[in-house]
C-alpha cells in the first residue's frame, strides 16, 4: 500500500479520536472536580495538550527526528500516550453526576463522590443533584433544538459558540504563520528558526501552568476578558509593525522585525492564560447535565469549522492583505470581547445549577451577577 495513503488514513483516524476526546475529556474533568477546584482541574486537559505540542516541537528538531530516515518515529511517539490511556483509563471512575442524573444510581454516585472528593459526607452533593433533578423534571425532555429555541438555553448556547469562534478566529494562526517572515527580517538564520518554535511551545506550557491557579483565584471571566484585551492590543501592534517592516528595505527591517517577533511571544502568553484553557472548560460549566453533551457537540463542531475556515482562507488572505491580515481577526476579537463583557457571568465557586439559573434569567441570580458586573464597570471608570 502507498505510504501516503497509510499516512492519510492514520491522520483521519487520529482526527476522529481528537474530535471526540477533546470534548469528552474536558467534560469528564469538569464533572469530576469539586466546585472549588473545577477550573484548575478542568483546565488540566489544556495543559496536557500544550505539553504534547511542546514535545512534538522538540522531537521534530532537525538534529533529532526531523530527517528523511527518522520522521516516521516522530509520528509513532504518539502511540505512547494512547497505550497509557488504554491501560489507565479503565481505572478511572465514572462521573458521579453521570451516575446520579443519567444512570439513576444514587448509591454508586455517592460512593464515587466520597472516594474522589475525600469528604466524609455526600449530603451537599445529594442536595445539589436533587435540585438539578427537580429543575429537569419541571422541563420537557431535552431536545438539541432547544439550545436555539428555548429562552433559558439561548444565552449559554451563544456563549458556548462564540467562545469557540473567539478562540479560533483570534488570529493565533496568523500571528504564528507570519513569525517566520519576521524572523527572517530580523536576520535569524534558517536553522535558528526551529528553536523559536520550540520556545513558543515552552512558553505555551509555562503560561498554561500559570493559568491553572489563576482560574480559581481570579475567576474565568477575568481571565477570559483581560488577557483577550491585551491580545487585541498585540494584533493592532502587529498590524502596524509588520506593515512598517514590509515597507522598509531589507537592511532596515531588523529593529522592527525584532519588535514583531517579541509581540508573538506576548500574544501567545495572553492566549495561553485566557483563550487557551477557558473555552473547553466553560462550556461544561454553563449547562446542566441534560443539555451539556448536546451543547458540547455544537460548540466543538463550531470550533472545528472555524479552524477549517482559517486554514482554508488564511493563505490567500495573507497574500492579498500583507500586514493588514490581522485586522479581520482584530474585529472578531473586539466584537466577541464586547459580548462577553456584558453577557458572561463569573462561574467560579458556583454550582452548575446556580450558573444555569443566572444564564436562564432567574431574577435573583441574574440580579446578583448584574450587581457584580456593575461594580466591575465602576472600577474601570474610576
Amino acid at each position: 500500500m502507498d505510504n501516503a495513503i497509510v499516512l492519510f488514513v492514520g491522520r483521519f483516524i487520529s482526527g476522529l479520536n481528537a474530535g471526540i476526546t477533546i470534548g469528552v475529556a474536558s467534560m469528564y474533568l469538569t464533572e469530576m472536580a469539586p466546585t472549588n477546584l473545577r477550573g484548575l482541574i478542568g483546565a488540566c486537559h489544556q495543559l496536557a495538550v500544550t505539553m504534547g505540542i511542546f514535545i512534538s516541537y522538540v522531537m521534530t528538531l532537525e538534529n533529532l527526528l526531523n530527517t528523511k530516515g527518522r520522521w516516521a518515529y516522530a509520528i509513532g511517539i504518539g502511540a505512547i500516550p494512547c497505550v497509557l490511556g488504554l491501560i489507565l483509563l479503565p481505572l478511572c471512575p465514572e462521573s458521579a453526576r453521570y451516575m446520579f442524573l443519567i444512570k439513576k444510581n444514587p448509591d454508586s454516585a455517592k460512593e464515587i463522590y466520597l472516594k474522589v472528593s475525600g469528604k466524609e459526607s455526600a449530603d451537599d452533593f445529594v442536595k445539589e443533584m436533587n435540585d438539578e433533578v427537580a429543575a429537569a423534571n419541571a422541563q420537557p425532555a431535552f431536545k438539541i433544538s432547544y439550545l436555539f429555541t428555548k429562552r433559558e438555553y439561548r444565552k449559554p448556547t451563544a456563549i458556548a459558540i462564540l467562545v469557540q469562534v473567539l478562540q479560533q478566529l483570534s488570529g493565533i494562526n496568523a500571528v504564528i504563520a507570519n513569525s517566520s517572515t519576521m524572523l527572517a527580517s530580523a536576520k535569524a538564520r534558517e536553522d535558528q528558526m526551529q528553536y523559536f518554535v520550540v520556545g513558543l511551545g515552552a512558553l505555551n506550557v509555562v503560561c498554561t501552568i500559570v493559568a491553572l491557579p489563576l482560574l480559581e483565584r481570579a475567576g474565568r471571566r477575568t481571565l477570559l476578558l483581560w488577557p483577550t484585551l491585551l491580545l487585541a492590543g498585540c494584533l493592532l501592534t502587529q498590524t502596524i509593525v509588520v506593515t512598517i517592516v514590509r515597507s522598509k528595505p531589507p537592511e532596515s527591517q531588523a529593529p522592527f522585525a525584532i519588535v514583531a517577533v517579541t509581540m508573538v511571544y506576548v500574544y501567545l502568553a495572553c492566549f495561553a492564560i485566557g483563550l487557551g484553557p477557558i473555552p473547553a472548560m466553560i462550556v461544561a460549566e454553563i449547562f446542566r447535565q441534560g443539555p451539556r453533551t448536546a451543547a458540547y457537540s455544537v460548540s466543538q463542531g463550531v470550533q472545528w469549522l472555524c479552524n477549517l475556515a482559517v486554514l482554508a482562507t488564511f493563505p490567500p488572505l495573507n497574500k492579498a492583505m500583507a500586514g493588514f491580515v490581522y485586522l479581520p481577526f482584530l474585529v472578531v476579537v473586539v466584537l466577541c470581547w464586547t459580548f462577553f463583557f456584558f453577557v458572561m457571568p463569573e462561574t467560579r465557586n458556583k454550582s452548575f445549577d446556580e450558573i444555569a439559573k443566572i444564564l436562564s434569567g432567574d431574577n435573583n441570580s441574574a440580579r446578583a451577577d448584574f450587581n457584580a458586573h456593575s461594580s466591575e464597570v465602576i472600577k474601570l471608570a474610576n
